[in-house]
């Protein structure tokens, strides 16, 4: 993210190759839309980058993407779409294996949570498959900053659990049809 003046917290990114060297000195610009753009999240695909970020062009968080490839050009100009409910949708990250991306956010569109872990996988071509985003979290406490890997033929979606003052780090399993697996303590926290 850029803070440029005035602020306008644009997405911008630079190629590096295999040796350090910077390919571009002039950083590429993913996005630039109106309203902020911030915490950007990459995963490549043998062929293309895909980008995520928050995205507060409509008012409220949305989660955005778009691809970028091995020339430095951006393939989504405008950027895809990948969450943009009524609800705040943010801090998004995103993993690639076996064909598709994996993008996870936390989420505030369910009242009995104040945030959620959702996801929806996104196709190398760029198509949203899960257009409603699906649950990723099954445990009723505030559940924030996902990561997600890929590895074994399978995502691991991991996050912070926020409840009472704790910390404590949770993680679920989720297949290549979107099959999640139950929540699991991975760390817990003070």
């Amino acid at each position: 993210a850029d803070d440029a003046i005035p602020p306008s917290h644009d997405i911008h990114a630079a190629r590096i190759d295999s040796n350090g060297v910077v390919l571009d000195p002039v950083a590429l610009t993913v996005s630039s839309a109106p309203g902020a753009q911030t915490r950007p999240s990459v995963a490549f695909d043998g062929r293309n980058y895909l980008v995520a970020w928050e995205d507060k062009r409509a008012g409220n968080l949305d989660v955005y993407a778009a691809r970028v490839n091995t020339f430095g050009v951006v393939l989504d100009a405008g950027g895809i779409p990948v969450t943009t409910g009524p609800a705040r949708e943010g801090a998004p990250s995103v993993s690639y294996g076996d064909g598709q991306y994996l993008v996870a956010w936390h989420d505030s569109r369910d009242a009995d949570y104040t945030a959620a872990i959702f996801g929806a996988r996104v196709t190398p071509l760029g198509a949203v498959v899960d257009v409603a985003g699906f649950r990723i979290s099954d445990v009723p406490n505030p559940q924030v900053r996902p990561r997600v890997a890929f590895g074994g033929g399978q995502f691991l979606v991991a996050w912070t659990d926020t409840s009472l003052g704790s910390f404590d780090t949770y993680g679920a399993r989720v297949s290549l049809a979107a099959a999640v697996g139950p929540s699991f303590v991975i760390a817990a926290g003070d």
